[in-house]
């Protein structure tokens, strides 16, 4: 396994070598895995969700930090996509750290947020249940938070799969779980289910 560790990605230069030749690195020696050290990417303290993204995409693997990580105050925590089905609401909690102790966070919804969707200013909790014409189209949600002095925004969007069926395409088959003859009978607890479809 071919293995590449890169010790710090220093601010904007940092960031551009890395676009530039990453990639050919990872060509030209076979390479498996690459970690790099992000924590002074962004002007050469901590990182962003939009940098880390960037560095991801270049072809880093695995992202490291340090103490600068912190140095960026307000950091959303990356939400994924979410996917909901036909009559599924969405339901989940933005969270955000704060590097200055004590500060109090508050969270809020930003354009192209569809207006239906809510949010709990003080705990971050997102719950919304779209509306038929809403779940026509997948829907994109953006996410601040701020202590009032810095914020930090996260967007995420919301796919709608048509129908209630399993994502796999296809029902599974019950099944029954029998005690196994063939267990320690002075060791009920050790017994191992066994399955029968």
């Amino acid at each position: 396994m071919n293995i590449l560790l890169i010790g710090d990605i220093v601010g904007r230069p940092g960031r551009e070598l890395v676009q530039r030749g990453l990639r050919a690195l990872i060509d030209h020696h076979g390479l498996d895995l690459v970690i790099a050290n992000v924590e002074n990417s962004a002007a050469g303290f901590g990182v962003t969700k939009d940098i880390g993204d960037t560095l991801l995409e270049a072809g880093i693997d695995v992202m490291t930090s340090g103490n600068h990580i912190w140095d960026k105050k307000e950091v959303l925590e990356y939400i994924a996509a979410q996917y909901l089905g036909a009559t599924d609401t969405l339901r989940l909690v933005a969270r955000a750290i704060d590097g200055d102790a004590g500060a109090v966070l508050r969270y809020s919804l930003l354009p192209p947020t569809p207006a239906s969707v809510a949010i709990d200013s003080v705990s971050g909790l997102i719950v919304w249940s779209p509306s038929s014409a809403e779940r026509q189209v997948s829907q994109h949600i953006v996410v601040a938070a701020t202590d009032g002095v810095l914020a930090d925004t996260q967007a995420f969007d919301v796919f709608f799969l048509s129908t209630e069926k399993p994502v796999f395409g296809r029902e599974l088959p019950a099944l029954k779980v029998l005690p196994d003859p063939w267990a320690d009978k002075a060791h009920p607890e050790r017994r191992a289910p066994q399955v029968q479809s």
